[in-house]
């Protein structure tokens, strides 16, 4: 059955010398994968729309027991040229692609998920500054969507303490200090920082310019709690590329 539908293109792979194996999170489907023949040619006919973070109409023959679809035709929609020339937006971007990748199953659709994800990458393309700031609130909203949100309770008048106790099953901060793999012990300040991001939105997240300790800090908890609430480990391998 051919069929239509909008899509984000998470990433590619090497198939064969000359096609590449295309994983892509759409509007209809949800995610899924997709052979695209002749696409690692020089004079591919599906240009750009086949690259990682562009948004692209595809065509494919849908067969309900294959793992692999096979893809027809792609027509970008857009590419995102701010994204793909700033390293730390792109490792932004692609650290997004990489939550919906493991967060998602194949063919759960979402329609609410994918209009989230086109949204996030349409405001990490417009910010100047601060894409970590977009990121972090992407992961707030994307919780709260996916049904295991952080509820921000706790008050922070305390600023005496440099780090909070925080349970990975329900977001509660414990008042005494416990080692547990279930417990991830964060700064204060970023806790404070993901709390200002929660009740202020996207306009105080271009506010916000977290230093790179913090950044590192925020993405080992949001791999511990998304490990956690998917019941598998879960790594940000585009991580490194916040430090170029």
């Amino acid at each position: 059955m051919l069929c239509e539908t909008e899509a984000i293109i998470l990433n590619s792979r090497k198939y064969s010398d000359t096609s590449k194996i295309i994983s892509v999170f759409s509007r209809e489907f949800g995610r899924f994968s997709l052979i695209a023949k002749g696409a690692r040619q020089s004079k591919s006919r599906f240009g750009a729309s086949l690259e990682p973070l562009s948004k692209s109409t595809i065509w494919f023959n849908k067969k309900p027991q294959s793992d692999l679809q096979f893809l027809t035709n792609a027509e970008l929609l857009s590419y995102g040229k701010q994204v793909h020339g700033n390293y730390q937006k792109l490792a932004i971007g692609l650290m997004i692609a990489e939550t919906i990748s493991k967060t998602q199953e194949e063919y759960a659709a979402n329609e609410a998920l994918y209009q989230l994800l086109v949204e996030f990458y349409d405001n990490i393309e417009l910010v100047c500054i601060n894409a970590f700031s977009v990121f972090s609130l992407f992961i707030l909203d994307l919780v709260d969507l996916l049904g295991y949100g952080m509820g921000f309770t706790y008050t922070t008048d305390d600023n005496q303490k440099d780090f909070l106790y925080i349970s990975l099953e329900n977001f509660s901060i414990l008042d005494e200090v416990i080692y547990s793999k279930n417990i991830f012990r964060l700064h204060f300040k970023s806790y404070l920082f993901l709390q200002k991001l929660c009740f202020g939105g996207l306009e105080v997240s271009l506010k916000l310019n977290p230093n790179i300790e913090m950044q590192h800090e925020l993405i080992k908890f949001f791999a511990a709690y998304l490990s956690y609430h998917n019941d598998k480990v879960i790594i940000f391998k585009m991580e490194n590329l916040l430090n170029l």
